[in-house]
């Protein structure tokens, strides 16, 4: 960090040509003017620096007068940059993660060539011709230039302050647990910040790891021991761990909960977790495909959301589904997913709702025999192919309301749908709905 903000930073005086800055940290933050949490705040203070550069009475609009005193541009220039420190310092004390100390850095840098800048403005109406009109301009397109940099900045740190932040707080809530009992848990190690980390970790016997700082550099091949896994920071995970993980889960069978953000792959391979018995919760971001058999016979499987995969295996033969026989899966989150494979989920015996928002196609088994089966809602979904939900006898209701094809046993024998909703004009072929109740009615969407 440059001199000029780190004196900042710690309240010290800081003296440029006629401009004097003293900031406290506990005064920054006293203000209740600002809105609460990191991003709201350092928004605030940006928009304070902005409209004090280029604003109705911002420093451009004094330096293009030529009657405006000196005293007047300096004191402008000490509110720019008691903004800037302010916003700086919401980036330096945020928690739960800590930013990327690279990119805290570079912000921090930033700001004192930003200082260094209005220093030079100052100077630049001190001692230049200001009764010409061109050179006022030429120094108003100095500070213009200024707040084109800050806006293209704070995009980024915006970004790093929200980053990873979202998911891990929703983690906790989910879990119904938070920070102190993640903690608190044996052989346990909570990375928020790099300087979490113990001076000399025994990774060898590391159980819980939950990585929400970036930390590129640590090594997770050193954890043979891990039941938990989470990747809550940015660094997509390299092929190595990726095999890593499959091996704790699929050979050692130690591997109980899968959280990654960023996979570093489009792909989970075909068979990459098959057999995992020992998984009971994955979270995986950044996927869009995933692998024939590759959670199949994960039967302590309980959860799964992939929010980004657009498709669950392929529509292939039989038996290649991605979570074929999970018989302990109860719930499933994939927003994004349009082709349900050949055998996707077949005999999850558990699972209760099988709700696709952008489903296209369901294929051939791809839910049959899950019969814990009770509500089915596809409202995307044009083709539903043969035996999709056969023997799910506990599905009461169904809603496809702009199905095109209906293939042959696609609901055979289920004996519990009362209704099912989709267009008069579908195609429904012979025996789709074999054995199902007599006084089943069609609903008009």
């Amino acid at each position: 960090m440059q001199l000029y903000l780190s004196k900042i930073l710690f309240g010290e005086s800081i003296c440029s040509t006629h401009v004097f800055v003293k900031l406290a940290l506990g005064v920054i933050f006293a203000s209740a003017a600002f809105a609460t949490g990191p991003v709201a705040q350092f928004d605030e203070y940006i928009s304070a620096a902005t409209t004090a550069l280029t604003g109705t009475n911002g420093l451009s609009a004094l330096v293009g007068n030529a009657s405006t005193e000196l005293s007047a541009i300096s004191s402008k220039i000490g509110t720019i940059n008691t903004a800037l420190t302010s916003a700086s310092n919401v980036v330096r004390n945020k928690t739960e993660p800590e930013p990327s100390p690279v990119l805290a850095s570079a912000w921090y840098a930033f700001c004192d060539n930003i200082a260094a800048q209005l220093t030079s403005v100052e100077t630049l109406f001190k001692y230049g011709p200001r009764n010409s009109a061109a050179y006022r301009a030429h120094i108003q397109s100095n500070v213009n230039a200024l707040q084109s940099a800050i806006a293209g900045q704070q995009t980024n740190i915006r970004t790093e302050l929200t980053m990873n932040y979202a998911q891990f707080t929703k983690y906790l809530q989910d879990e119904n647990t938070d920070i102190a009992t993640l903690r608190n848990k044996p052989n346990s190690l909570v990375l928020l910040r790099q300087d979490d980390m113990p001076a000399t970790p025994t990774l060898a016997n590391l159980e819980h790891l939950y990585l929400v700082c970036t930390y590129p550099d640590f090594d997770i091949t050193a954890c043979t021991s891990l039941k938990t896994i989470g990747f809550f920071d940015g660094p997509a995970l390299s092929s190595t761990q990726r095999t890593h993980l499959s091996t704790l889960a699929k050979v050692t069978k130690q591997l109980q909960n899968l959280i990654v953000m960023n996979w570093g792959n489009t792909s989970i391979a075909g068979s990459a977790f098959s057999g995992a018995t020992s998984l009971v919760k994955v979270i995986i971001h950044k996927v869009t495909t995933i692998g024939n058999q590759a959670f199949a016979s994960c039967t302590n499987l309980i959860s799964v959301s992939i929010p980004d995969a657009t498709s669950i295996g392929s529509l292939g033969d039989y038996g290649t589904g991605s979570f074929q026989d999970c018989s302990a899966l109860t719930t499933v989150s994939f927003p994004a997913a349009q082709i349900i494979g050949t055998c996707a989920f077949i005999k999850c015996r558990k699972l209760l709702i099988a709700s696709f928002p952008a489903a296209v196609t369901v294929g051939r088994y791809g839910f049959h025999i899950c019969d814990s089966l009770t509500t089915v809602q596809f409202p995307s979904a044009e083709t539903l192919l043969g035996a999709a939900f056969a023997y799910d006898n506990l599905i009461t209701t169904a809603y496809f309301p702009v199905v095109k094809i209906i293939s042959g046993s696609a609901f055979q024998r289920c004996t519990g749908l009362q209704e099912i909703t989709y267009p008069a004009d579908a195609d429904v072929e012979s025996g789709a709905f074999a054995e199902c109740l007599s006084t089943l009615k069609r609903l008009d969407p």
